[in-house]
């Protein structure tokens, strides 16, 4: 029995230093691949875009009130009790069109009066010319003195001038009968009436304000942080709140103070109304503070935030570099770059958000095509 376990214990042996030396043999080889392939780095998915240059506007936009230009209150100008009421706050009126009546009695008998004297007055000059023609014969054949005719030159004189007086009561007397009926100056709607039938108005007295359907002044109220950008002439672009096609303006004043309450400023749009445009109405305004025409601009979502401060990645053979920038306005999606990098360059876009600096980067298929 001891024999035979000899040989057995000879072969177990031989089989396991086979073993050992194959496995060495794996080993070595799995340790020659590694060193020679090691593991892959992974590489990000991202899309890029180039850095564009052109030119970028830089503005701030609020929304104001629109206003109808109110004219200066209409007065009277002759005296009179208000006797009929024609039109009422609200009311659309036409340039000429009659808003009130006054009584025109006290009108009507001065031009009656100046109308007689006026005729008196001429009768009475024809009859002193007649004697003026008459004494003129008579001065010429020595039969009166040259005092008597030159007397009688001086009443015709005198008679002409009353006449000419009186004429001017006339035409006086007739516009202020003219003037008991009250008119629109221009076209526009009555925002305040301020008299009733049977008021016994004088001259001067406040009757009507009207406001102007033609003529806009629009209030906009700007962040007092850029009162001292904004001056007279600057562009404003004008957009109705409720819709429809923006015009074209300009600043025609600045308000001399800031707001208390509102720290703000306020910008006034003088205009002829663009067409609809109702008084009382929000409007939105954009005032273009700066036009820079070499900007360079990318991407609103290649900026990424970082502890740093703000960055873009840029794409060099596969590897994201990053950039700090200095952004500047934010336009149709875009922003300005002010500082950190170049025209031309390629940064990432989508998948920004994951690179970090020196990150290994695979680009899009669909960019691939648009470069090709």
């Amino acid at each position: 029995m001891t024999r035979l376990r000899q040989p057995c214990a000879r072969v177990y042996i031989q089989c396991s230093l086979i073993l050992l030396a194959s496995l060495a043999l794996l080993a070595g080889c799995a340790s020659d691949e590694s060193e020679n392939n090691g593991p892959q780095e992974p590489a990000t998915l991202i899309t890029v875009a180039e850095v564009q240059r052109g030119a970028v506007r830089e503005t701030e936009t609020t929304v104001g009130r629109t206003q109808s230009r109110a004219l200066p209150a209409i007065s009277a100008e002759t005296s009179g009790r208000v006797l009929e009421i024609v039109r009422d706050v609200g009311d659309r009126v036409e340039k000429d069109e009659v808003l009130l009546r006054l009584d025109d009695l006290n009108q009507r008998f001065a031009v009656r009066q100046a109308d007689g004297a006026a005729d008196r007055l001429k009768a009475m000059i024809a009859n002193q010319e007649r004697t003026v023609r008459r004494l003129s014969e008579l001065l010429a054949q020595n039969s009166i003195s040259r005092s008597q005719f030159d007397a009688a030159e001086a009443e015709l004189e005198s008679l002409q001038a009353q006449l000419r007086e009186t004429q001017a009561r006339l035409e006086e007397a007739q516009l202020a009968l003219e003037k008991t009926r009250v008119q629109s100056p221009v076209d526009g709607v009555v925002e305040q009436r301020m008299v009733s039938e049977g008021d016994f108005v004088s001259m001067g007295t406040p009757l009507y304000r009207i406001v102007g359907g033609e003529l806009l002044r629009i209030t906009l109220p700007y962040p007092e942080r850029i009162a001292h950008r904004l001056a007279p002439g600057l562009a404003v672009e004008l957009q109705p709140a409720g819709g429809g096609e923006a015009h074209a303006a300009e600043i025609s004043e600045l308000r001399p103070t800031i707001g208390t309450a509102s720290r703000s400023i306020d910008a006034i749009i003088n205009i002829p109304n663009p067409g609809g445009w109702r008084s009382g109405a929000s409007v939105t305004g954009t005032v273009v503070l700066e036009t820079r025409e070499n900007a360079l601009t990318v991407p609103e979502n290649s900026v990424i935030r970082r502890p740093l401060g703000q960055v873009v990645y840029v794409i060099e053979e596969q590897r994201a570099l990053q950039r700090q920038v200095q952004t500047g306005v934010r336009i149709n999606g875009r922003i300005e770059i002010v500082d950190g990098v170049q025209a031309g360059e390629t940064i990432a876009v989508a998948g920004a958000h994951f690179l970090s600096d020196g990150a290994r980067v695979s680009i899009s298929d669909e960019d691939r095509d648009g470069e090709e």
